[in-house]
């Protein structure tokens, strides 16, 4: 399907009739995300394009694994929460300069750039729901898939809860489990002489992980404004911002250097947590003043899952 600003999102039209028949039932913080979902529908200025979407999805279930090497094949959820970010675009005019034909000079010119809608992404579900997995789905989606050069970061309270996303990924890695895993883990990390042919171009390394064939590099990074402001990063999770005793707005200190990046992505992961009086509280009242439409925001998108508002 080609660009559509009247389509009905596949997942999420599934999932609103669903929630319509009365098999699922929802929260007010969700069905506030539905309104501002049909919102983005009924704009006749931003596009849904299912095909960035199904791209994932496939990649994701030819070749990703889960941490004990089994098939991933993803859930409903995960489709639903992947088609909000990848499946919005809208347009924005740019200058451009563009050099003369015979490369002497040149001259700007108006080009309408295709922009992804959806910056930032929180989830805020209940334990045990495979958060972590998705997060790992995410960043190795973009590690591989997007040809720039990109530096991607995760991180959570601890370092060993952060290693939750990387751990999938370095098990994807080992089993190599579909033909462009194949491809990118053959050879040897060793061959450091020889032909690049014949090296490893996907490989977890000291730094995180790296994919040589673009330069890219997966990293975690303590969960500090002072080891994360300024960093020019395109894909960032954050983990359990909710459930640590965090004081400090570190989403907020990551999206300060990934908006020098065009098409950045902050994924900000959590169940709803017990710390009190904490940045965590002062980000939800925010999120909530965009669920009920006092701050509009486009670039954000919410799902709140709270049991006791069923």
């Amino acid at each position: 399907m080609a660009l559509s600003n009247t389509a009905v999102p596949k997942y999420y039209g599934m999932f609103r009739d669903a929630v319509i028949r009365g098999e699922i039932p929802v929260n007010k913080e969700i069905s506030m995300e539905m309104n501002r979902i049909d919102d983005l529908i009924a704009n006749p200025g931003v596009y849904y394009d299912d095909r960035a979407v199904e791209g994932f999805i496939d990649y994701c279930e030819s070749e990703l694994t889960l941490t004990d090497g089994a098939d991933l094949n993803l859930l409903d959820t995960f489709k639903l929460w992947a088609e909000q970010i990848f499946g919005w675009y809208y347009f924005v005019e740019r200058s451009v300069y563009e050099p003369y034909e015979d490369g002497y000079g040149g001259h700007y010119i108006t080009k309408k750039v295709r922009k992804r809608l959806i910056n930032k992404q929180y989830l805020i579900v209940a334990r045990g729901a495979a958060k972590s997995m998705y997060g790992s789905c995410l960043q190795n989606f973009f590690l591989n898939v997007d040809a720039t050069t990109t530096h991607q970061i995760t991180t959570a309270p601890t370092m060993k809860q952060a290693e939750e996303v990387l751990s999938p990924i370095r098990t994807s890695i080992t089993r190599a489990r579909g033909p462009y895993f194949k491809f990118l883990t053959e050879g040897s990390l060793q061959n450091t002489t020889g032909s690049k042919a014949n090296r490893v171009k996907l490989s977890p390394t000291k730094k995180g992980i790296e994919n040589f064939l673009t330069g890219s590099l997966l990293e975690i990074r303590p969960m500090r404004i002072d080891k994360l402001q300024g960093l020019q990063i395109k894909v960032a999770t954050v983990d359990e911002w909710l459930s640590g005793d965090i004081r400090e707005d570190v989403i907020g200190a990551i999206e300060q250097g990934a908006s020098k990046v065009d098409d950045y992505l902050i994924v900000a992961i959590s169940s709803e947590g017990t710390v009190r009086n904490g940045a965590g509280d002062t980000i939800k009242m925010e999120l909530m003043d965009i669920l009920k439409g006092d701050y509009i925001n486009p670039h954000v998108s919410i799902w709140w899952y709270k049991l006791d508002s069923i």
